[in-house]
């Protein structure tokens, strides 16, 4: 048998030892690698520093100068509708006011809406304290789902609107929310923060005697009011039931990104008649 002296045994151990690390380095070097270009990160500063170039560019919020916000009257939106189902009782549960449609980005850079980040809704992000408990109490308020309908095998009406409005938010947070460059909360609380300094939209209209005893408005009048107020023209949509009658839907306003502060809509109304419903 072969007898090594101890010093030179030894110097063999530690030339092994030295190959088995350098070699697990290496492979969890490669395992590393493999994960970051799998996985995708969400908007932050610690994420984007390990993307590569072409990540960071599919990451990077994208360059826009502004918002339009969009309020609708749901009321309109039921009354008869060519396009989808309303529950029911909807004459009796819908509110007599405008509501959030959404907060859109608009006027990219590029001339055209370009590809989405990939940040995703999350819910958690958006009660998230101190300001988030009360914000989710608004937005059951102000940012609803028109097209409700309540299931009778489920759990209450009110459980029930209250998903179909988070299943709207998370729809708007997707088609456009996720254009913005906010956080899910900021982006959401933008969208209130606007809506509520507009007041009550409805309510000025039927004080200012502008809704008629048919529940008809003058489109003309009700442009020349909220321009008075915002001190820039909005615009006017409006839509055809099933028995052809034309309703006041949806007020678009115009916002600087920077600033939010209204400026001009390049459009005014598509509304073709001169009086049209609002009042169901």
């Amino acid at each position: 048998m072969l007898r090594f002296p101890a010093t030179s045994f030894l110097l063999l151990l530690l030339v092994l030892l030295l190959a088995f690390v350098s070699s697990t380095t290496k492979s969890q070097s490669v395992v590393s690698n493999s994960g970051t270009s799998n996985q995708s990160a969400f908007w932050n500063s610690s994420s984007i520093s390990s993307l590569s170039p072409i990540q960071e560019e599919a990451n990077n919020p994208p360059s826009f100068s502004n918002y339009i916000l969009a309020i609708q009257f749901s009321r309109s939106l039921c009354n008869n509708p060519p396009f989808k189902t309303c529950d029911p009782k909807w004459n009796v549960d819908l509110p007599k006011k405008f509501t959030i449609h959404g907060l859109w980005p608009t006027d990219f850079a590029s001339g055209r809406k370009p590809p989405f980040p990939g940040n995703r809704f999350s819910f958690i992000e958006l009660i998230k304290p101190p300001k988030g408990p009360k914000l989710l109490q608004n937005l059951y308020q102000e940012w609803i789902d028109a097209y409700f309908v309540f299931k009778s095998k489920g759990p209450t009406k009110d459980v029930q609107r209250k998903q179909a409005a988070e299943d709207f938010w998370e729809y708007e947070w997707k088609e456009h929310g996720d254009l913005s460059g906010l956080s899910v909360q900021d982006f959401f609380s933008t969208a209130f923060t606007l809506c509520s300094n507009l007041g009550d939209v409805y309510g000025n209209f039927k004080a200012q005697g502008l809704i008629e005893v048919d529940g008809n408005i003058d489109v003309a009048k009700a442009s020349q009011m909220l321009t008075g107020v915002l001190k820039v023209k909005p615009f006017l949509k409006c839509v055809f039931d099933k028995s052809n009658k034309e309703h006041l839907f949806e007020i678009e306003i115009k916002y600087d990104r920077a600033t939010l502060t209204p400026v001009p809509h390049p459009l005014y109304s598509n509304c073709s008649g001169i009086k049209v419903g609002l009042g169901s």
